[in-house]
């Protein structure tokens, strides 16, 4: 999991990915990751920098 301070990224088995809008949706019940790729691809990065 990797999240900055509006978006939660959650990486799955089987590269299963899932996107939340934490300010939108704070209860995490609409993953939104095939409408927001930009910030999937964005967050993502972030598991391979750390």
């Amino acid at each position: 999991m990797v999240q900055d301070h509006r978006y939660k990224l959650v990486e799955g088995f089987a590269e299963r990915r899932e996107l939340y809008d934490r300010e939108a949706d704070p209860f995490e019940t609409d993953n939104i990751a095939d409408s927001r790729p930009g910030e999937v691809e964005r967050l993502s990065k972030l598991f391979v920098d750390a």
